[in-house]
C-alpha cells in the first residue's frame, strides 16, 4: 500500500498576496498536482501561487521573504511555510 504524501505547501483560504510580483496565470484541470506543487518546489523561498477554481496565478515573493495578504473570497494562497513568512 502506497503512503499518501502530505501537500508540500500551506494553503491560506480566502487570501491573495498584495506585495508579490505577478509571474503568470495558467489554467489546469488539476492545478495543485500539475502546477502549484511543482512551481513552489522549484524555488520554495521565492515562489507562491493563488488558486481560484482551475486558474493558477504564479507569484514571486519579495526579497525579504515576507508576504502581505488581503482577503479575497474564493482564492487560496499556497506557499512553503518553512521558507516564507506572512505579515498579518
Amino acid at each position: 500500500m502506497e503512503e499518501e504524501r502530505a501537500d508540500p505547501y500551506v494553503k491560506e483560504r480566502g487570501s491573495e498576496p498584495i506585495n508579490c510580483s505577478l509571474v503568470s496565470t495558467v489554467e489546469d484541470d488539476e492545478p495543485y498536482k500539475n502546477i502549484v506543487a511543482k512551481y513552489i518546489q522549484d524555488k520554495p523561498e521565492r515562489n507562491c501561487c493563488t488558486v481560484e477554481g482551475g486558474k493558477v496565478t504564479k507569484w514571486q515573493v519579495p526579497a525579504n521573504g515576507r508576504v502581505q495578504l488581503r482577503d479575497k473570497s474564493g482564492s487560496i494562497f499556497c506557499y512553503d511555510g518553512t521558507k516564507i513568512s506572512l505579515d498579518r
